[in-house]
């Protein structure tokens, strides 16, 4: 039987929000929802063409570690499979047709947007996002390794 103790600790290892998924060196990094700000510099016109996904319950989130700027779309694959998605940095974004273009030349359209906190599934792969990043960038910022 897991005892309440352990299970408290658990619960607090699991990251409730953007904010939350920082542990260490907080005065290094950043994670927080997109501003007008952070998206200036990747606004412009993306061709309209068949994406590679739609995505809804979208959240564009900023990501600074160090000197490193980016920003990601993180949502749900909207084919109904319950699947949660990451992109790769976006390097332009059209915010009135709502089609993006990323690092890796992929082409998403975005859904229905989700205006409150990433789901536990969309943080938790975000947590594994960050440590695929290097287990050097995951322990930086103090992600747990089961991520």
């Amino acid at each position: 039987m897991i005892s309440e103790a352990f299970k408290e600790k658990l619960d607090d290892l699991i990251p409730k929000g953007l904010d939350d998924i920082i542990r260490k060196n907080r005065e290094h990094c950043q994670i927080r929802h997109a501003t007008e700000a952070d998206l200036a510099p990747i606004l412009g016109e993306v061709p309209q063409a068949h994406p590679k996904l739609v995505i809804t319950n979208w959240h564009l989130v900023s990501i600074a570690i160090k000197d490193e700027y980016k920003v990601v779309l993180l949502g749900d694959i909207a084919d109904g499979s319950g699947y949660t998605w990451i992109t790769s940095a976006i390097t332009r974004i059209d915010l009135k047709s709502k089609y993006l273009m990323t690092k890796s030349g992929s082409l998403y359209l975005m859904a229905d947007k989700d205006d409150g906190s990433p789901s536990f599934e969309q943080l938790a792969l975000l947590c594994a996002y960050l440590r695929k990043g290097g287990a050097e960038v995951g322990e930086f910022l103090g992600i747990p390794e089961f991520f």
